[in-house]
């Protein structure tokens, strides 16, 4: 039988709203439920899972949350650098032992399966590599102990979601075999997700469906926004999905993005075109058949967005950056539109060159290689390959 554990940092299991790499780890565990090969899965927060079916198999573990985002607030500490070099040691030390806690009490809880399949927390696989198969979807998160311990790594089975998140890791850590990484994209389940209806350009609605988060462009979009609605006001809409609360956050970035979040609602104040919309998941598939583009100007190496798979499913092209496993999905002119240059005014660019100069017969075309592409990134064909991964243990 399969364990599973998810990284502490996921705050809140808001099923409704969940995004990114942990619905795709929470779509697993359904999956292995579905099929009664899972266990448990273990968690550090409550979830707001309304199928008793699923929340049942979800147990909760002790992390000390509220106390680690208390010490991360001290930024006062940031004029006396002796001090703070202290304090970013203790922090680190801090960290260690809650994440250790956390391993230890699912390895106790879980010590009679036979798998174990863990999101991002590497002390299963130090203490127990033969049963692991570890998934990363980040390249920053306790990514020492791969320096550490790398012969460790060697027997457990380490998962990413595209080969450039890999790559990241094979230059970062030269010793991390071969033999024990696999490349395995995220999935898009097809049957939720897919085109209901024929596009046309008589309308252009650009759709922007990701966390209000600086990582993830949502200040590029601003600006895209400002800009295109000086000249092509009449020619467009925009719609803003999504919202700054996808992610588990802490305190000191909810205050942080604060200001952000402001300056976002207030350009549907300012601009009769641009619609805000938090928009729960299962309805996220009449949002992208809405639109005739998604955009996607994530700033940061995103390993493998769902936002564009969900996008290409419903037979929308995606114009995003060159950047992260976005270009290993994206094909320029082919099923979408690549910025070469990660800058917002190269972004503006591309969404003003799109926007004037793609006719609809080369639109038509790319909307219907979207449809085709994203088959291959199917959630059925995902599960299939994940596995054979854990069960080749």
């Amino acid at each position: 039988m399969l364990s599973m554990l998810f990284k502490p940092q996921v705050r809140t299991m808001l099923f409704s709203y969940m995004a990114g790499c942990e619905r795709v780890f929470f779509e697993d565990a359904k999956h292995f439920i579905d099929r009664r090969k899972l266990t448990q899965a273990y968690v550090a927060s409550d979830m707001t899972i309304a199928d008793s079916k699923y929340k049942k198999h979800f147990r909760i573990l002790w992390y000390p949350h509220a106390f680690i985002d208390t010490v991360d607030t001290l930024d006062f500490l940031g004029r006396y650098r002796g001090v703070r070099r202290i304090y970013f040691r203790l922090k680190f030390l801090l960290y260690f032992f809650c994440d250790l806690l956390y391993a230890l009490q699912f390895l106790y809880f879980a010590r009679n399966d036979d798998t174990y399949y863990i999101f991002e927390q590497p002390f299963v696989a130090l203490l127990f590599p033969s049963k692991t198969v570890l998934a990363y979807h980040n390249f920053y998160n306790n990514i020492i102990w791969f320096r550490l311990f790398p012969k460790c790594f060697t027997v457990c089975k380490i998962i990413f979601p595209s080969k450039s998140l890999y790559d990241q890791f094979a230059h970062a850590y030269p010793l991390l075999p071969k033999t024990a990484c696999h490349v395995l994209f995220n999935g898009v389940d097809t049957a939720k997700f897919h085109a209901k209806q024929a596009k046309d350009q008589h309308t252009i609605t650009f759709l922007y469906a990701s966390s209000w988060h600086p990582l993830k462009g949502i200040s590029v979009l601003e600006d895209v926004i400002i800009r295109i609605n000086r000249t092509y006001k009449k020619r467009v809409q925009f719609i803003i999905g999504g919202s700054p609360d996808l992610w588990s956050l802490t305190m000191k970035e909810k205050k942080h993005l604060t200001k952000l979040t402001n300056r976002i609602q207030n350009l549907s104040k300012r601009y009769n075109n641009v619609l805000l919309k938090k928009t729960e998941y299962d309805d996220m598939p009449a949002l992208y058949n809405q639109a005739t583009y998604c955009l996607f100007p994530s700033v940061w190496k995103d390993p493998c967005p769902l936002v564009i798979l969900e996008s290409l499913a419903c037979g929308t092209p995606v114009i995003t950056f060159t950047c992260g496993g976005a270009s290993e999905i994206i094909k320029n002119n082919v099923n979408g539109f690549l910025v070469q240059k990660i800058d917002k005014n190269a972004f503006y660019n591309t969404v003003k060159e799109v926007l004037i100069n793609v006719s609809e017969q080369t639109y038509q075309r790319v909307a219907k290689n979207a449809v085709t592409i994203s088959k291959q990134y199917s959630s059925q064909h995902r599960f299939n390959r994940l596995e054979n991964l854990l069960y080749a243990m």
